[in-house]
């Protein structure tokens, strides 16, 4: 049951990659082209573009953080095993090889990808990339 709910999960996370990711680069190039000039989807246009590197950076900057603590608590239990656990040496090496067998947790979209850190940073260059394209293409 968990695993169909973490394949539906990811598959809305690559939904929601692919929608803003095109949505951006779509609303970026009609905003630049010169030949629309209706001020009402001008605005709708750039709100959209607003929400979608508001969202982009918000929630995937929240999966990211996920990944980086999960780290950080793994690191900061092998330490305290190693150095502070004064219980005696057959039950120190079993949790020592239970806290290594932990995986860090990923929140991850497709079989490989997951998202870091910086993931939302890369997505918002490679979106940046696109438009530049257009507009280099267009021009």
């Amino acid at each position: 049951m968990l695993q169909i709910f973490n394949q539906i999960h990811s598959g809305i996370l690559v939904v929601l990659l692919v929608f803003f990711k095109m949505g951006m680069i779509l609303a970026a190039v009609v905003l630049l082209s010169k030949s629309n000039s209706n001020i009402f989807v001008n605005l709708i246009l750039y709100q959209f573009v607003l929400y979608a590197i508001i969202f982009i950076l918000i929630i995937f900057g929240n999966c990211g953080n996920v990944h980086q603590s999960s780290c950080e608590t793994l690191t900061t239990m092998r330490r305290k095993l190693e150095y502070f656990d004064e219980s005696s040496g057959v039950e120190k090496r079993r949790r020592m090889r239970v806290v290594k067998s932990l995986p860090v947790v990923k929140i991850k979209f497709g079989s490989t990808n997951f998202i870091e850190v910086t993931t939302p940073f890369v997505y918002l260059q490679f979106v940046l990339q696109r438009i530049v394209d257009c507009m280099l293409v267009s021009n």
